[in-house]
Order: C-alpha cells, then sequence, then structure tokens
C-alpha cells in the first residue's frame, strides 16, 4: 500500500509467512531522504529494525510477487540505525544496537504513526 502524509511518501506491506516482517518505507520528499523499518513480533518474541536505505530500495520494496521476504530483505540491504530484539527464549534476553544515535528522532518523525 502506498499513500502520503504531508511532504512524505510511505510503502508498506505485511508478511504473510511464520517468520515475515511487517514493513514500512518512507520518501521525505523536501529533504530527499529515504528509511525503512521492519518488524516482527510472534511467540519467539520481538524484532524491530531502521534503516537509511535509497531511491532504488524505495521503488523496489512492494514490487515482487509472492513477497513474503523479498521486500523485508531487501530493507535490510540498507544502512542499519537502529535494531531490538526481545526475545522469549527461557530467559527474556534484550539485545539493542544502535548504528546512529538520531535514531529515535528519524522513528518518531517518520514512524511514529505506524507503531503497530
Amino acid at each position: 500500500m502506498t499513500y502520503k502524509i504531508s511532504n512524505c511518501t510511505y510503502k508498506n506491506g505485511r508478511g504473510t509467512k511464520e517468520n515475515s516482517s511487517n514493513w514500512t518505507c518512507v520518501f521525505d520528499e523536501e529533504n530527499n531522504l529515504y528509511y525503512g523499518e521492519t518488524f516482527l513480533g510472534n511467540a519467539d518474541g520481538m524484532f524491530y529494525t531502521l534503516y537509511e536505505i535509497n531511491k532504488e530500495i524505495f521503488d523496489s520494496v512492494g514490487t515482487f510477487s509472492n513477497d513474503d521476504y523479498k521486500s523485508q530483505n531487501l530493507i535490510k540491504t540498507g544502512k542499519l540505525l537502529y535494531s531490538l530484539e526481545d526475545t522469549n527464549f527461557g530467559t527474556p534476553n534484550h539485545v539493542e544496537e544502535v548504528g546512529d544515535t538520531n535514531y529515535k528522532q528519524i522513528h518518531d518523525k517518520y514512524f511514529k504513526h505506524t507503531v503497530k
């Protein structure tokens, strides 16, 4: 699905396999910036990633037939800004990786409305 909010164009999709992620990408037309996020929540835990992507990735996501992993894998070729894994394998495990200290501002500006 593609939609527009203010000066930003969004694309999002939903994985249909047990371990495929939901994803959202944004193109900020005013600042010429591209970002993508993936999110998966299941019995194993919660997994979230935020990436800086490029125009080619943005243009390609959501165009594949049988798109259970293709768009999410393409997003993951971008520059990692933040990842969070909160797993339930026996003892709860919380692992964060920060690739850009501005990740929270990026998330809040572009993706806060997409929180499931």
